[in-house]
């Protein structure tokens, strides 16, 4: 994959907000972990960063925790205009909605660039219009050039929608 259809997704150096604690390592603010995405983004060369991109901005995406290289939840809304033909929520939208969690928190867990090898989505039962799609991701492992996470999404009070699994490939900036 190469130009643009590389999906690269780049770290950011831990900040501390006001409603970070290091004692639990817990943000619980989506201006605070906006905050911490933004932050010292360092890119190579001329490579612009839109923080949020314009499809999370799209999607409504509200981050509501953050727990250090551990999790990362936030919500959705789900408007009639996602549905597909049977009026219930066209899968590809719930897969962007993965994707756009999994993102941010690869930005917050890599310390360095990443792109997406793989995501997998398994749905377990329908989403509705008018509804709110929570969506927690967690970090099951990293190594030194990979990591994998694995993500449940939930509606009406933890009601199990949906499960993903993703793998990401970490990039390393050249050496001079």
């Amino acid at each position: 994959m190469t130009g643009k259809f590389l999906s690269i997704f780049f770290s950011v150096p831990g900040t501390v907000g006001s409603r970070f604690s290091s004692m639990s390592n817990l943000v619980q603010s989506h201006a605070e972990i906006l905050k911490l995405l933004k932050g010292s983004i360092s890119t190579p060369g001329s490579v612009n960063l839109q923080i949020p991109p314009r499809c999370a901005d799209e999607l409504q995406v509200s981050f509501l925790e953050y727990e250090k290289n551990k999790r990362l939840k936030a919500t959705f809304p789900v408007p009639e205009k996602y549905n597909n033909p049977a009026g219930i929520l066209q899968g590809g939208f719930l897969s962007a909605y993965f994707d756009n969690v999994f993102g941010p928190f690869s930005f917050l867990v890599a310390k360095n660039p990443t792109t997406t090898l793989d995501l997998s989505v398994h749905y377990v039962r329908a989403i509705n219009s008018g509804e709110t799609v929570t969506i927690e991701v967690f970090l099951e492992g990293k190594g030194l050039q990979t990591m994998h996470m694995t993500g449940k999404a939930y509606i009406k009070k933890e009601k199990l929608a949906a499960t993903a699994s993703t793998t990401l490939m970490i990039l390393r900036p050249p050496r001079n």
